[in-house]
């Protein structure tokens, strides 16, 4: 019995693989994002831990931190992971899909001025 001519609730549910990428990379992100807002903090850059620590409620300038990290690196790996959906490793980094367009040759235009807008006489 195929799995399509099985009843719905029998169908074995199969993540989407672009969504499974996606979601790994988003972790992957999560995970430098946390390294890196914790190496700022232990390396004191710029005094912000010393700031933080003098602050009344040291948790919002620390959760506004790792939330800032965290959208940039997760954004970064995934984009990534998605721009190199493209490439094929064995090909090297030349996308596929045949050769690479080519542009024609750029002609200069040519243009005259409106009357009366530039306050001089178009040239013909």
């Amino acid at each position: 019995m195929s799995e399509m001519s099985q009843p719905p609730e029998m169908r074995r549910n199969r993540p989407d693989p672009l969504l499974s990428l996606l979601a790994w990379n988003g972790v992957a992100g999560a995970v430098i994002a946390l390294v890196l807002a914790g190496a700022v903090l232990a390396a004191d850059v710029a005094h912000l831990r010393t700031l933080i620590l003098n602050s009344d409620e040291p948790w919002i300038p620390v959760l506004l931190l790792v939330f800032g990290f965290l959208v940039t690196m997760c954004s970064v790996t995934m984009g990534t992971a998605i721009m190199a959906l493209g490439r094929d490793p064995e090909a090297g980094s030349r996308p596929r899909g045949g050769a690479p367009a080519v542009l024609g040759r750029f002609a200069p235009a040519r243009a005259t001025a409106a009357r009366g807008l530039g306050g001089g006489a178009a040239r013909p």
